[in-house]
């Protein structure tokens, strides 16, 4: 992963190739104070009014270098193909798949160091029938990048 994900960056973007399948990571960093929120009613995976749809959703936990990483999968189909999106949030280098958990994380962060900051992360890669087929990619850009991915958004962080 390039560790470019700076203070004030808002979103970072990448693509690479994990055993031959593109994976995507994309991730969205939200200063405590802004007008954007992290979790909110408004803030989606999909925008309405888009050709992108959410076709399902279901929480699971994922093994990454035996740490237990619960994340939401959710199937998305558009123009483009179809998707499957592993999104996570990161909150004071804890990270949960949670609304309310990631709200009282958010509580606790600013109780404890003044700032709520946060970011939603999103791994995706393509699929064709069966979206388990996706899986051993984002498993493997995982198992790659993880560690990368939590000293950046680490570094980020308003202290």
């Amino acid at each position: 992963m390039d560790a470019s994900l700076r203070a004030r960056q808002r979103e970072y973007r990448q693509l690479s190739r994990r055993g031959g399948a593109t994976v995507g990571l994309a991730v969205r960093y939200y200063r405590d104070g802004g007008p954007e929120r992290l979790i909110s009613s408004t803030n989606r995976l999909t925008e309405w009014r888009t050709a992108w749809h959410e076709t399902a959703t279901a929480v699971r936990d994922e093994s990454i270098h035996g740490r237990t990483l619960q994340l939401r999968e959710t199937t998305v189909t558009g123009a483009d193909g179809r998707f499957v999106v592993w999104h996570w949030y990161w909150i004071g280098g804890a990270t949960t798949a949670s609304n309310y958990v990631g709200k009282a994380l958010q509580v606790k962060e600013k109780f404890m160091s003044g700032s709520a900051d946060g970011a939603a992360v999103m791994v995706f890669a393509p699929y064709d029938e069966d979206p388990a087929a996706a899986r051993p990619a984002l498993r493997a850009f995982l198992q790659s990048e993880l560690g990368a991915l939590d000293a950046a958004l680490a570094a980020n962080r308003r202290q």
